[in-house]
């Protein structure tokens, strides 16, 4: 159940995300789900080099990044960094993290006219 609240507490409620189709598409997959953050040299975790994801299915461990190509790929960073191969640094970041970052790096569908 929904509380009503007042008019001032309505008012400062936090806006939530709303997401394109292909934002969705793109956050949806199988199993136990982490996501990182790419930062350093000059990146934050408000404007990551990129975002890679962890994913945990049927006991498998399922490494991938957001690529250029706008879709999960394969990657071995988070092995190679778990490896010491740690050039670049990472920080775990939340669902609504990675769709802001798939939002801002997928172009919107273009709108037709009349």
């Amino acid at each position: 159940m929904i509380r009503l609240g007042d008019v001032e507490s309505n008012a400062s409620a936090t806006p939530f995300l709303t997401l394109r189709p292909t934002t969705l598409d793109a956050l949806d997959a199988e199993g136990e789900i982490t996501y990182y953050a790419k930062v350093g040299n000059g990146h934050s975790r408000d404007d990551p080099a990129g975002i890679v994801r962890r994913r945990i299915d049927d006991g498998l461990t399922h490494d991938e990044a957001f690529t250029s190509d706008l879709r999960w790929e394969p990657s071995e960073y988070l092995t190679l960094h778990d490896l010491g191969h740690n050039d670049d640094d990472h920080v775990q970041i939340t669902e609504i993290e990675t769709a802001t970052f798939v939002e801002w790096a997928t172009p919107a569908p273009e709108t037709r006219s009349g």
